[in-house]
Parts: structure tokens; sequence; C-alpha cells
């Protein structure tokens, strides 16, 4: 499981504004280098439902399971490569066919097939972000506020 600690920043509603920094899972990642130059290790602010009853100050462990982790890794790397190569083939096949250069029509639809990808990524990505198994939750109250 993929937990992070952080610290209940404020309450809303049923739910826990949690501000966390991104390094623990992310240090045993291979892309972390590639993530930090894009602002990664920045504070964020993520809302769990607060089912351990977690007040401000509160500092606290947020998960989310394996299974979800990799599912939304599959989709964000793994699907748009997929899109890219197969544009890529589809162009080197379809550019002769169509009195196209086959290299221009491979890069082209390369790219075409990795943004198509991408835009099902997206629609997928929030589909999948309103299910609870891939929000995050509160694991375990660390340590209470003042004590």
């Amino acid at each position: 499981m993929a937990v992070e600690e952080g610290y209940v920043v404020r309450l809303e509603g049923d739910g826990a504004w949690v501000k966390t920094r991104r390094c623990e899972a992310c240090d045993h990642c291979a892309a972390k280098d590639g993530c930090r130059t894009l602002g990664g290790g920045k504070e964020v602010e993520l809302r769990v439902e607060n089912t351990l009853g977690a007040g401000p100050g509160d500092h606290v462990a947020v998960g989310v399971s394996d299974a979800s982790f990799l599912k939304a890794s599959f989709l964000v790397y793994f699907l748009p490569v997929l899109g890219l190569l197969g544009g890529a083939i589809l162009g080197d096949w379809a550019g002769p066919r169509m009195n196209l250069d086959a290299t221009a029509a491979s890069v082209v639809m390369a790219f075409g097939g990795c943004a198509l990808v991408f835009a099902g990524v997206r629609v997928a990505a929030n589909r999948l972000a309103e299910k609870p198994a891939f929000q995050p939750r509160l694991e375990k109250i660390l340590d209470k506020a003042g004590s």
C-alpha cells in the first residue's frame, strides 16, 4: 500500500483535508527525478473521508491500495505508450498505401495515437477518481494534536 504521512489542516463535512508532501512513495519510483523537475516534492492538500475522527493538527497516515495504484499507473504510463506504438505501426503500414512517406505518416500517426489515448485516459481517470477504491483514505492517526 502506498502510504503518506501528513497533517489534518481542516475539517469539511464528513471529510478532512490533509496536507502532505509527495516524497515517501515517490522516493521508490524510477521516474522520481523527472517528476521532481515538474514540481514533485511540493506540499499538496487532499481530501479524505474522516473515518477515524481526526481533528485539525493531527498527524495522520493516508494510503491508497496497491491494486488501485497499479491500475492507475498502467492507465497513465503504459496505455499512452501503446497508443504511440500503435499509431507508428499504423502510419508505417498506411502511409505507402496513401502515397505518403512511410516515416512521416508513422510520426504523425504515432502522435495522433498518443493524443487519442491521452484523451481516453483523461476521461477514464475522471471516472475512476469517483470510485472509493481509487480515493486516498485515512489509515491511522499517528499523533493527536496537542499530545
